[in-house]
């Protein structure tokens, strides 16, 4: 199941696993794949559908932020974790015209203004962008959130290609750029920002130009609090690319996916064509890990969860126009 229309990432990645995984599961079954939006329809399905292992999502995200929805029925603490085959990492880049090199030549600067779309009519439509506005405000960033009728990725590429906005946050194209649009980064049409990843994660070279921004966790973010915060209030970051059950599963019928998973990601041959095929970095995490990292994420934005919301007042009341 993908809760989002054909020919997106996420639908690539199930089409590609729809294809290459059933050799690594026993008895080779037929995987077929259902687009059902929105995707909060399709998450509640999956959580409903029998727990034989014959119905899985392919989630862009944990869906931490989606369970606090009115219309969520899932609690993903209690979800059927397969494994992970990407995530971590979050790019922020900006269009070539910028003076900016990295976030710390804007430190304290009072213009030009970064601009980022978001498509949030009220502080809670902000999702993680809540974290840019917050960091933006901690180190003094001028930053100017554009609002808008849609944000996705197409659209997203359209408003940077017209000059509508000079800057994007995304989790994963910056990898999928040379494929997406070639000799972007090589002419210098975009350049990198801020590396927003995980701590410790380093984006690196996307076959075009090397990501050579510092992690801002690892880099400016000194107080254990803030870095505290600052993970609780992104928790899309933790995981991407999701292989997930509903509640229930039985021990045998989770082992037996959970092992084909991971067979198929130590499979070079698999995770470099899913690479090719998709444009976005392997990083696995297999399903046990995965299970425990999945409640430790939504614990931790249930904690923060009140300090989160009035942080997305404040941001949205600065910085959204």
């Amino acid at each position: 199941m993908v809760g989002y229309d054909p020919g997106g990432t996420t639908d690539a990645h199930a089409r590609y696993m729809s294809r290459a995984l059933p050799d690594f599961i026993p008895g080779d079954p037929n995987i077929r794949v259902v687009n059902l939006t929105p995707n909060i329809v399709e998450r509640n399905f999956v959580w409903n559908a029998e727990p034989d292992g014959l119905t899985l999502a392919l989630e862009a995200t944990p869906g931490v932020i989606e369970q606090f929805m009115t219309q969520a029925q899932f609690d993903m603490r209690e979800a059927t974790m397969i494994g992970v085959t990407s995530g971590r990492e979050e790019a922020w880049f900006i269009r070539g015209t910028l003076s900016y090199d990295c976030i710390v030549d804007a430190f304290d600067a009072p213009f030009p203004d970064l601009t980022i779309a978001v498509d949030a009519r009220t502080p809670a439509d902000l999702g993680s962008n809540v974290a840019v506005g917050w960091l933006a405000d901690q180190l003094n960033v001028p930053l100017r959130m554009r609002r808008v009728s849609a944000a996705a990725t197409a659209e997203q590429y359209v408003m940077l290609e017209r000059g509508d906005v000079n800057s994007w946050v995304s989790r994963l194209v910056w990898n999928q750029l040379p494929i997406t649009r070639p000799g972007w980064v090589t002419s210098g049409f975009v350049r990198p920002f801020a590396d927003l990843s995980a701590p410790g994660v380093d984006i690196g070279n996307n076959g075009e130009g090397d990501f050579h921004c510092p992690n801002v966790h690892d880099t400016y973010l000194d107080d254990p609090g803030d870095q505290a915060l600052w993970l609780a209030m992104r928790p899309d970051l933790a995981m991407s690319y999701n292989l997930i059950g509903p509640p229930g599963v039985s021990a045998g019928v989770t082992e037996a996916l959970r092992d084909a998973l991971a067979s198929a990601m130590a499979d070079t041959r698999f995770a470099s064509n899913m690479e090719n095929f998709t444009g976005i970095k392997s990083r696995f995490i297999d399903g046990a890990t995965a299970q425990q990292d999945l409640t430790d994420t939504v614990n931790a934005y249930i904690r923060y969860k009140g300090q989160v919301d009035l942080i997305a007042r404040d941001v949205f009341n600065k910085y959204v126009r």
